[in-house]
């Protein structure tokens, strides 16, 4: 049995290797991102909001508005990274835009600018989802 351990060992390192160097593992972190941010949802608080995405990376004013930006950067050439902005009125979530960018860096490189809702009431009444 103990001359079999080393061998045991090194098939265990050499699996681990391959699931890092395929990306698996680690965009792990982007389906985690993109899975929690489909929870976030029209009429939730700052609070609940903040429990599902973590603090924010960026957070902007505009008048009696507020944009929280969050971003996960994928290993993966193959997986673009992924972008949630959630405009805020009344400290109530009134709009959500979801996008991704495959441009080589960190994604907090790459937000893009924030488009203000124009009657961020009716968008809250109006509960639509921006993609793209």
């Amino acid at each position: 049995m103990s001359r079999f351990l080393p061998l045991l060992l090194a098939v265990g390192l050499l699996a681990g290797c391959g699931t890092v160097a395929s990306g698996l593992m680690s965009d792990r972190e982007l389906y985690l991102f993109e899975s929690h941010s489909a929870d976030v949802d029209f009429g939730m608080t700052k609070m609940r909001v903040q429990q599902i995405m973590g603090v924010p990376k960026n957070r902007l004013y505009e008048g009696n508005q507020e944009a929280w930006l969050w971003c996960q950067t994928s290993s993966s050439p193959k997986q673009a990274d992924a972008y949630l902005t959630v405009y805020f009125h009344q400290a109530r979530v009134a709009g959500i835009h979801t996008y991704g960018n495959r441009a080589e860096g960190t994604c907090e490189t790459f937000f893009r600018r924030v488009e203000w809702l124009a009657d961020p009431e009716k968008s809250m009444a109006a509960r639509q989802r921006r993609r793209g």
